[in-house]
């Protein structure tokens, strides 16, 4: 089912940057009735998707790569009511950020570290953030995107190609009441774990601002067992998985007043047994360790819709 998703997304997606003779495998030189080619992406109805260049993970190899793409609505403010990401095998993450002017380039490697405000982000293969009905993404039409992905590849002797495909569906007007944004809560300070330790890290945030929150994920690396977030006393979000955290949709959403408490935990393990090996925050997946709660909230603030928090 996800080959055949891929394959529909590559047929009908406009490839930045690419000539006809370079297009990806699989990709129709007409994306099919109906479709528009647009300065950022290639819409079809109400769809409008953009895909990244090909690019290479080595064998063995941890790589960063960001690709920037125009506004793909027509420097027009567009109201999107649904987002879907497709990513390769051997993706770890995926980070859609806002960029003022931006044009379209080519894929290139880029700094891990990376945070602006944000528009989406995944981190399973196959990703659906569908908003509650009244509410939708706004994306002004003097925004585009820069794209950062992170990709694993744990084969020592391959090589494999990737790429990823992020689709926008149109909210129909006048039907939004409310704008939403992403929240990203980060404990970096916290994260100092002696060699053959096992420990929790935690760290607590606030809103600052009375919200609904939709969806939530976590962020961690490899050291990590497992992953819980509690507003107040009350569980929110858990997952034992570090390298596929499922984004977790509260319908009805959690109402999070603006000094509500909210606290996230990791279980951690440092395997070293050499004692001066201190596992602390980092961008590697494989040396390094991550202790991030994340997700999307209502109603947002237009000239500042990601509300950050770094311990």
């Amino acid at each position: 089912m996800r080959q055949s998703l891929l394959a529909i997304a590559l047929a009908s997606s406009y490839c930045v940057g690419c000539s006809s003779a370079d297009k990806m495998p699989g990709m129709a030189d007409d994306a099919g009735p109906g479709s528009q080619q647009m300065d950022g992406g290639m819409q079809q109805g109400d769809t409008v998707t953009l895909t990244t260049d090909e690019f290479e993970v080595p064998a063995g190899g941890e790589i960063f790569v960001c690709q920037d793409f125009a506004n793909p609505f027509g420097d027009v403010d567009t109201e999107v009511k649904q987002i879907d990401s497709e990513m390769t095998t051997g993706s770890h993450h995926m980070l859609l950020f806002f960029k003022d002017g931006a044009t379209n380039t080519r894929t290139v490697p880029c700094a891990a570290l990376q945070f602006s405000t944000m528009l989406y982000g995944a981190q399973s293969p196959s990703t659906t953030m569908p908003y509650p009905a009244g509410v939708a993404a706004l994306i002004k039409g003097t925004q585009g995107f820069h794209m950062q992905m992170h990709y694993l590849n744990a084969s020592k002797d391959t090589a494999f190609k990737a790429h990823v495909t992020v689709r926008f569906q149109k909210a129909t007007a006048g039907t939004i009441q409310h704008h939403a944004g992403v929240f990203f809560f980060n404990n970096v300070s916290g994260i100092q774990i002696p060699a053959n330790t096992t420990m929790d890290v935690s760290a607590s945030c606030t809103f600052k601002r009375d919200v609904q929150v939709i969806f939530a994920t976590a962020h961690t690396h490899r050291f990590s067992n497992s992953f819980e977030a509690r507003v107040s006393d009350t569980p929110v979000y858990n997952t034992d998985s570090w390298d596929n955290a499922p984004n977790k949709q509260y319908a009805p959403p959690i109402a999070v007043g603006a000094n509500d408490q909210v606290t996230w935990k990791c279980n951690v393990t440092n395997p070293s047994t050499n004692p001066g090996d201190v596992l602390t925050f980092g961008e590697s997946a494989n040396t390094n360790e991550m202790c991030i709660f994340d997700g999307q909230y209502y109603p947002a603030d237009d000239a500042d819709p990601t509300i950050d928090c770094t311990k």
